[in-house]
């Protein structure tokens, strides 16, 4: 038996997080954190399961969940930041102005218009329509 796990799965539940991303190489891993986590648990991509960006839908709805059940219909995620092998994509609120910020850094230009098509697709998918800067 690993104890490793289960000591990981203690060591998140002592934090009391609304919910878990987790992305890793290796397929079985974000289960085997959820078998041992009181917070649900979201699988971002292990091994050749699931891909990246749906923890950004996946965060939505998680948003989506936390008003509801705390009755708050303000309540809010401070952003998502996806990470891919070649870059990342983020989507935050400013600290300065009502906006919410998109930043993508990658290693080349193809690898920033394959994650912003991500994002554009995700951010599509709960609200069409929406102008977006790229």
């Amino acid at each position: 038996r690993d104890l490793g796990w289960e000591r990981g799965g203690h060591i998140l539940d002592a934090m009391d997080p609304d919910c878990v991303i987790v992305r890793h190489k290796v397929a079985g891993v974000p289960k085997r954190i959820a078998d041992v986590l009181d917070a649900p648990v979201i699988n971002a991509g292990d091994g050749a399961h699931e891909h990246p960006t749906q923890a950004l839908l996946d965060a939505f709805t998680i948003r989506d969940h936390i008003r509801k059940q705390r009755n708050n219909p303000d309540a809010t995620i401070d952003g998502v930041r996806v990470e891919y092998a070649d870059g990342f994509g983020l989507a935050r609120p400013s600290n300065t102005t009502p906006v919410v910020v998109l930043r993508f850094e990658a290693d080349s230009e193809a690898a920033i218009a394959r994650i912003q098509h991500a994002f554009r697709a995700a951010i599509d998918a709960v609200w069409p329509g929406l102008a977006l800067p790229f």
